[in-house]
């Protein structure tokens, strides 16, 4: 940030790139897509639909049996589960963590895991998955 001030350019210019408006994605929530689970009318997915090869992001509903997050699939990267509202349980092959609001769980993508929500208090969670390196 100092050099690219110092010569009066910007940093994407520096770094021998420019960001267009076309790399710039805004998602109004009423463009999300939901996902339902079978037998009741609440969201518990929501797809914020960021259309990007390295990163996919959601906000999940979760119930109170657990839910496996990427479908227990191994993938490369990392993932970030952060509590928005409400209290949940994590769960990894031999241990778990229980975060509240604004709480963040950090993985490698290796790692299968599932998340359920604790007590019948709603609870939110926005998922942010690093597909490979960014």
């Amino acid at each position: 940030m100092r050099l690219s001030s110092a010569l009066g350019v910007s940093v994407s210019e520096l770094f021998g790139g420019s960001v267009g408006s076309e790399d710039i994605q805004v998602v109004r929530a009423g463009e999300r897509a939901t996902v339902t689970p079978t037998g009741s009318g609440a969201p518990y997915l929501e797809a914020l639909g960021i259309k990007s090869d390295k990163l996919s992001t959601f906000v999940l509903h979760p119930q109170e049996e657990s839910q496996a997050v990427g479908h227990g699939s191994v993938r490369t990267g990392e993932e970030c589960v952060y509590v928005l509202k409400g209290e949940v349980e994590v769960s990894f092959e031999g241990r778990s963590e229980r975060p509240s609001a604004q709480d963040c769980v950090h993985s490698p993508g290796i790692v299968t895991h599932k998340i359920r929500r604790i007590g019948s208090a709603e609870a939110v969670v926005l998922v942010i998955v690093v597909n490979g390196d960014l």
